[in-house]
Order: C-alpha cells, then sequence, then structure tokens
C-alpha cells in the first residue's frame, strides 16, 4: 500500500533532495538500459523468424526506449523541454501500439502492417492534445498515465487467447503478467497523481525514486517475457523445419532405395547392400531377369504399355519370390533377385514359371510377355562374380531364343 501522505511530505534536507534527485536518475537510465537491451535482443532473435510480425516487439521496446531517453533529456534540458515532451507522450503511445499488434500476433490473430502504422496518427494527435492543455505538466502525466495503463490492459486482453491456450510456453503467462502488473501501476500512478494534484501539495522525491524503481522491475518482467515468446516461436519453427528436412530425408532415401516405376529395390540400393558392404557369412542364388522385346513393345504400343510391361516384371518377381529375398531394378527393363539360402536348382524351378507370373499380372488381350533370365550361385563376398555369371546365362538365354525365333 503506497503512504500518499508520504509521497507528498518534503524533504527539508537538501543533501537527500540531491540525493534523491540522483537516484531517480539511476533508476530512468536503468530503465532505459534495460529497454534497450530488449529490443536489442527481441531484434536480433526476431530476424531469425519467418513470420513478419515479431519484429513488433522489437519496435516497441525500441520506442520505449526512446520515450524514457524524452523524459531524461526534457528533465535536463528545459530549454526544449515542450517536443522532449511530446516525444515521451508519443514514443509511448506508439510502444504500446507496436506491443498490442505483437499481442495479437501471438495470440494468433495478425494485424495488417498498415493498419498498425496507421494506428501512429492518433497516438500523436493525443500527444500534441496532452502536451496543448492549458495545465501544469502533473495533471498532464496523470491523464497519460490512466490512458497508458488502460493500453497495457488492451494488450493484455488481445495477449489472453494465447494465455488460454494450453500449448502456450512459458513466454506468454511472464509477457501476461508484465501486462497485468503494468496496467496496474500506470492505473494507481493516475490515481495517486489526481489525489496529490487535488490536494495540492507537491510530490515528494521518494515517489520519483520508487515509482521509477518499480515500473524498472515491472517493465524488465514485460521485456523478458516477449523475448521468451520470441525464442519460444524460433524453437517452434525450428521444430518445424526439422521436420520438413526429416520427411525431405525420409523422402530422398525412399527415392533412393526404391524405384519409382516399379516399387522394386534401386540399383543404389544394390549397390549399397552387396557391392559396398558385401555378404560374407551368406549363401543363395542370385537372378538376372530381362524383359524380351522391349523396344518393338515401346514402338508398336507405346511408352505406356512399355511401362506397363516392366511394372508386370516386378510384380510377377515379387510372386514369385519369398518374403527374404530381395527384387531390384538395376534399369530399363533389367532386374536383379537376390534369394539367400536358395538352393541353385530351385531358384531355377521358380523361375521357369516366371512368364506365367508376368502375363497375369497384364491385362486380358495384352501381348504375351517372355523374359530371359540367368542365375548363379553366390557364396560369401563373390557378389560381383556372381552377378557377372547369371548376367552372362542371361545373355546366353536371350541369344538362344532370338536365334530360335529367327530360325521359325
Amino acid at each position: 500500500m503506497i503512504d500518499l501522505a508520504a509521497l507528498a511530505a518534503p524533504i527539508a534536507d537538501t543533501r537527500f533532495q540531491d540525493l534523491f534527485r540522483l537516484t531517480s536518475i539511476i533508476s530512468l537510465v536503468f530503465q532505459i538500459s534495460a529497454t534497450a537491451l530488449i529490443a536489442l535482443v527481441s531484434f536480433i532473435v526476431s530476424r531469425a523468424v519467418r513470420r513478419g510480425l515479431f519484429p513488433y516487439w522489437a519496435s516497441g521496446w525500441a520506442c520505449y526506449t526512446c520515450s524514457l531517453v524524452s523524459i531524461l533529456l526534457a528533465n535536463r534540458i528545459p530549454a526544449i523541454a515542450p517536443p522532449l515532451f511530446f516525444g515521451y507522450f508519443f514514443f509511448e503511445y506508439a510502444a504500446v501500439v507496436f506491443i498490442f499488434a505483437a499481442c495479437r500476433h501471438t495470440a494468433g490473430a495478425d494485424l495488417p502492417a498498415k493498419r498498425v502504422w496507421l494506428a501512429l496518427i492518433p497516438a500523436a494527435i493525443v500527444a500534441i492534445v496532452l502536451l496543448a492543455l492549458p495545465t501544469v505538466f502533473l495533471w498532464r502525466y496523470t491523464i497519460h498515465n490512466g490512458i497508458f495503463g488502460l493500453a497495457w490492459a488492451a494488450c493484455l486482453v488481445a495477449l489472453w487467447p494465447a494465455l488460454r491456450d494450453r500449448a502456450s510456453g512459458p513466454g506468454v503467462r511472464l509477457t501476461a503478467v508484465g501486462l497485468a502488473l503494468l496496467s496496474l501501476d500506470y492505473l494507481q500512478h493516475c490515481a495517486s497523481n489526481w489525489y496529490l494534484s487535488a490536494q495540492h501539495v507537491a510530490l515528494s522525491p521518494y515517489y520519483y525514486t520508487v515509482t521509477s524503481l518499480v515500473d524498472g522491475m515491472f517493465e524488465l518482467m514485460l521485456g523478458f517475457g516477449s523475448v521468451v515468446v520470441i525464442v519460444d516461436r524460433v524453437r517452434a519453427e525450428l521444430a518445424e523445419a526439422n521436420e520438413g528436412l526429416r520427411v525431405a530425408h525420409d523422402r530422398t532415401a525412399t527415392a533412393l532405395l526404391r524405384d519409382a516405376l516399379t516399387g522394386a529395390l534401386s540399383r543404389y540400393s544394390f549397390e549399397h547392400e552387396h557391392r559396398e558392404g558385401g555378404i560374407s557369412d551368406r549363401r543363395g542364388t542370385i537372378v538376372v531377369v530381362d524383359l524380351d522385346g522391349l523396344k518393338q513393345i515401346n514402338d508398336s504400343l507405346g511408352h505406356a504399355t512399355g511401362d506397363a510391361a516392366i511394372r508386370a516384371v516386378a510384380q510377377g518377381l515379387s510372386d514369385l519370390v519369398r518374403g527374404e529375398d530381395k527384387v531390384y531394378r538395376l534399369g530399363g527393363d533389367e532386374f536383379v533377385v537376390v534369394m539367400p539360402g536358395m538352393p541353385l536348382e530351385l531358384a531355377r524351378s521358380r523361375m521357369q514359371r516366371l512368364d506365367d507370373a508376368i502375363n497375369a499380372r497384364m491385362e486380358s488381350g495384352s501381348a504375351w510377355l517372355t523374359v530371359s533370365h540367368g542365375l548363379s550361385d553366390f557364396t560369401g563376398e563373390d557378389m560381383e562374380s556372381a552377378l557377372t555369371a547369371a548376367d552372362a546365362a542371361m545373355y546366353a538365354e536371350k541369344s538362344t531364343r532370338k536365334a530360335a525365333q529367327e530360325r521359325a
């Protein structure tokens, strides 16, 4: 509870008057330093945020710093006090306009930038009217405190939806507390100044000292809260960006590991698993499969039919192999099947049914498809030589089929 009588009591000892005057100046310099630092930190951090309204926090604190500098200079340089008092009023109103816009943005209700800047016009008009009032400065200051207290309350109302959101971080709650305390503080100034002015008593230096310190503490709380709000948004956007990178990485990995046309494993996957890493402790059979007459299919029936034929080969292979076997598309119409632990002859008997499995995947009425295939067993790390042997066997079968077709 503020003792208004004590605030109005004069200090007789001039040494104490000088001391309190100095303390008041130091308190004001502390406020200026704190708000300037908050403005700088807000500006630096807000540059990392993609959404452009967060610099309003920095703009608000920069204006607030200018208002405090204006009142400090007005008290030290009486000759130019009127324009400095105007600067004090105007910059405080501009600060609350920007902070109101920032609070609305934090709550998810953005204000168009044009409306924010237009709001500075009535702020300037109110400052001019206050300066032109035919009364002592204390009454102007009293009215100003009332307006400013209500303006802080308006900022709290603008922030309220974010405060009710359970996903809001601690910065929103701290900002709300700072706004509430500043609103009460400035409305208290209004009431105290009105009472003392009505009683026609002078304010004690105690008042300026105490109010400067209290204002500074509340402003620091609000400033810290606003910086935390920006940091929370930066963290959220970084998390969003990281999630986007993760999704992109997964898509890239899928594109590298899977063939887009057929869904079979890609050449990159085969190279990575078998040629780079090797399978030193496994044995089995490798099969090379090549679609016969793909060029003729593309030329006579179109590339869409050719793509359908390639997909049918991949699907037919998938129908014949086991769950642990892997089907790779090396490129074009060439496929490789790696069958760990599969005996060569058993794999050969499976591949004999491949033409039927492929054509079962084609639409009825389509041309009959055939494939050539070659097999080789692999042991240990000899996958390269096994692939070469299976490839040679496939080409031998293809040549035999071509020669038989020519003789026919």
